[in-house]
């Protein structure tokens, strides 16, 4: 779970819409995209930061929470990209292949 969190944190910081927002509502967002998919952990997190009562914006943690997911689309799609076409250089002229200037 960490490591996910952190890596939508890192997400967060390669897009411009969150440059406004408070670290802590990114921070919360990252964790619960984190957890989604251990519903235990992730309704025991939603109910302790209902328990701290912290005045948290639930928009704005929303609205991270869909870019960020949005963001881990367009990373995996670049990456499934990447490993389906190989990439090879093309070939580069020789500077023997060009005419100097001078010699003509």
């Amino acid at each position: 779970v960490a490591s996910a969190a952190i890596f939508f944190v890192e997400l967060s910081v390669c897009d411009y819409s969150f440059v406004t927002m408070k670290k802590s509502a990114i921070s919360i967002a990252s964790l619960l995209n984190a957890t989604e998919r251990d519903i235990d952990v992730h309704l025991r997190i939603k109910k302790a930061l209902n328990e701290i009562g912290c005045r948290i914006d639930w928009y704005e943690i929303s609205f991270a929470r869909e870019r960020l997911w949005a963001l881990h689309k367009q990373t995996c799609l670049a990456s499934s990209r990447r490993s389906s076409t190989s990439f090879s250089m093309p070939d580069i002229p020789k500077t023997e292949d060009f005419p100097s200037p001078r010699s003509s």
